[in-house]
């Protein structure tokens, strides 16, 4: 079983404006992300893991979704999440709260 706890400001703070970056980049950029992308960083003083994957769905949206997690402190984990998707004329939609379970 896992438990998660709510993000701390600063891990929600990072995904956010990684969230941000991904929008203005193109689509060549961000299908980088296609095989996902781990990294490990230090966040306030608490090391930190960053996921980021981009997917290409069955109806050609591409779905962009940035995932972090760091211990909490007696127990558990922290996790923060932020997406979108990007359609084939460019736009932007949001993630809905369905599609976040996917990366629970």
């Amino acid at each position: 079983m896992r438990i998660f706890f709510k993000p701390p400001t600063a891990l929600q703070a990072f995904v956010n404006e990684r969230v941000e970056q991904l929008r203005v980049s193109s689509n060549e950029e961000i299908s980088k992300f296609t095989e996902g992308r781990t990294e490990e960083i230090t966040l306030a003083s608490h090391p930190a893991t960053i996921y980021t994957v981009s997917e290409t769905m069955p109806d050609g949206r591409m779905r962009v979704v940035v995932q972090a997690f760091t211990k909490a402190r007696l127990f558990g984990s922290h996790v923060a999440v932020e997406g979108f998707y990007r359609l084939a004329d460019g736009a932007m939609v949001e993630l809905t709260k369905e599609d976040y379970w996917e990366f629970g």
